[in-house]
Order: structure tokens, then C-alpha cells, then sequence
């Protein structure tokens, strides 16, 4: 093998692992905020895909910082 030859093992053993945090989900009460507040209603009505990337922000908000 060359000098310049670098292994899977080699870069695996000088990286370093990420930390995992726990997945943290949403309250009761923080998805009725998301609900109360989310601009994807129409006529009382939740409209789902729109309600779904506003939970979608919630979870990524609570859980990336």
C-alpha cells in the first residue's frame, strides 16, 4: 500500500463519536400552543400539512437549540 492510503479504520479512530442527546418530544401543552397559534387554520379547521411543519419547527426548535 501507498504511503498516502488511509483506512475506513484509521479516519473511524480519529474521529470522534458525536453525544446523542435524547430525543425530547412535545408537551400537551406545547402542541395546544403550536395549535392555538399555528397560521394553518381555515375556518376552525387545521389544515395538516401546514400543522404538521409547525410541530415539525416545535421538535427542532426543543430539541437542536
Amino acid at each position: 500500500m501507498s504511503e498516502n492510503h488511509v483506512s475506513v479504520k484509521d479516519i473511524y479512530e480519529v474521529t470522534p463519536q458525536e453525544t446523542h442527546k435524547p430525543w425530547v418530544g412535545l408537551t400537551d401543552k406545547e402542541i395546544n400552543y403550536v395549535m392555538e397559534t399555528s397560521k394553518n387554520l381555515e375556518g376552525g379547521l387545521v389544515l395538516p400539512y401546514g400543522y404538521a411543519r409547525d410541530i415539525e419547527a416545535k421538535l427542532k426548535e426543543k430539541n437542536n437549540g
